[in-house]
């Protein structure tokens, strides 16, 4: 038996003397002895010795030949949207936001609406029977905007909702970081919430130009929130945005981190600003390996370079629901009545739009050792483009690049965490 090509096989100064191997369809991560790994891929991953035969075993990385990988992979794609034991919600609160980002993209469909209480119980009703119904074990949930934290009432009834049905839920909020005085984290400590985002645009100066209430900057006031939420032991992702070819902005703002504490519970990641709807698959391609390596030699936690086999909008277990209970597939499709999947009435999702519930994975790729991250790219950035559904959407260049320079940073912050 070998190892499969979905494998990446790592050296890291944490674990010298071993090979790391991360396996790229079920995320899996072990480690075994380097002769070992040179054995094992020679395909003579039998003869080894018992302790690192069990690694393998227990990552579910070994295969027959090339051929049998390829289609366990292909199996594991068509499976794995319908026998999923986990499930996604994303929830806008509302449709309102406290500051007026201009290269917002949510802004053409900011229209003030808030979910009330009557949409609340009827999406935690519908949940509650979604659960149970397709006996999901584990539901993580995303709460947005907006600015979620102007409505933060439907949560009242969602979430204790969700945990009743005895699933194991996990929660993060996606937010701007200007309320995150005190008392707000406190709410979100006894909303039993794990993770928080906040986003700094650029460094303090530029951030302070977008960001700002009544011409007061909030890049100081979002690092205060940041300190209260990780000394509460909340996790923290920090996005640092940039402007095209300013990327001297990016390096600042991570500078400008050096003084928080808790640098363990914080997560840094970057993302040129975009002008229009953002795409999972677009964010590959910016990534700046420099960015991330001058991170994590400050002490930060760097997040996985790489998404799941399955994405919430192609898993038959994925939401996102708008605030008035309107059901889309994909985050960055609220607002885009053709991608609407249906809507939440009285507790029941009354589907008008089967079209988006289709994938498409592109089948030629299979040989690619990214198949199981990409599959050939994002479908609803396809449907977005009105690129045909079998359009094969590139990426090589930018997986290969975070594989070679990412991963080991992203699995080294994940032993430096252990060792806390």
């Amino acid at each position: 038996m070998i190892i499969s090509q979905y494998s990446s096989a790592l050296e890291i100064n944490e674990a010298k003397g071993k090979k790391v191997i991360y396996n790229l369809l079920n995320h899996s991560i072990g480690m075994i002895r380097a002769a070992s790994y040179a054995e094992a891929e020679q395909g003579y991953a039998l003869q080894l010795p018992k302790d690192d035969l069990s690694v393998l075993i227990d990552m579910d990385v070994l295969v027959e030949d090339k051929k049998d990988d390829r289609e366990k992979a292909l199996y594991y794609t068509r499976k794995s949207p319908f026998s999923n034991p986990v499930g996604y919600l994303t929830i806008l609160t509302c449709l309102d936001c406290n500051l007026k980002c201009e290269y917002c993209s949510q802004k053409h469909f900011m229209n003030g609406q808030k979910m009330d209480a009557t949409r609340s119980e009827s999406i935690a009703a519908w949940a509650t029977n979604w659960i149970k119904s397709n006996h999901l074990q584990h539901i993580t949930v995303s709460i947005i905007g907006g600015e979620p934290l102007l409505n933060m009432s439907p949560l009242n009834i969602i979430l204790p909702a969700l945990r009743r049905t005895g699933a194991q839920i996990t929660v993060n909020v996606v937010t701007n970081g200007v309320l995150l005085d005190t008392e707000m984290v406190k709410k979100l400590v006894n909303l039993n919430i794990e993770k928080v985002q906040v986003t700094l645009d650029g460094d303090a100066t530029t951030h302070d130009q977008i960001k700002h209430i009544r011409r007061e900057g909030t890049f100081q006031t979002i690092l205060e929130g940041v300190e209260r939420c990780t000394e509460a032991g909340l996790e923290v992702d920090i996005r640092i945005n940039y402007p095209k070819r300013k990327k001297e902005q990016a390096t600042n703002a991570l500078r400008a981190l050096r003084d928080l504490k808790n640098k363990f519970r914080i997560q840094v990641y970057f993302s040129e600003v975009q002008t229009e709807p953002f795409f999972c698959s677009n964010e590959m391609a910016n990534i700046i390996p420099d960015f991330y390596e001058m991170a994590y030699g400050m002490g930060f936690s760097i997040p996985g370079p790489f998404g799941s086999l399955l994405c919430q909008a192609e898993s038959d277990h994925g939401f996102t629901i708008d605030p008035t209970g309107v059901v889309y597939k994909c985050y960055n499709s609220v607002g885009m009545p053709h991608q609407q999947l249906g809507e939440i009435v009285d507790g029941r999702l009354m589907v008008k739009n089967h079209a988006v519930l289709n994938n498409h994975p592109i089948l030629d790729c299979l040989s690619c050792k990214y198949f199981p991250v990409c599959r050939g790219g994002c479908k609803h950035m396809r449907q977005a483009r009105n690129l045909a559904p079998n359009t094969r959407m590139c990426g090589y260049d930018n997986y290969q690049l975070a594989e070679q320079r990412i991963l080991p940073l992203y699995i080294g912050s994940l032993l430096r965490k252990a060792v806390k």
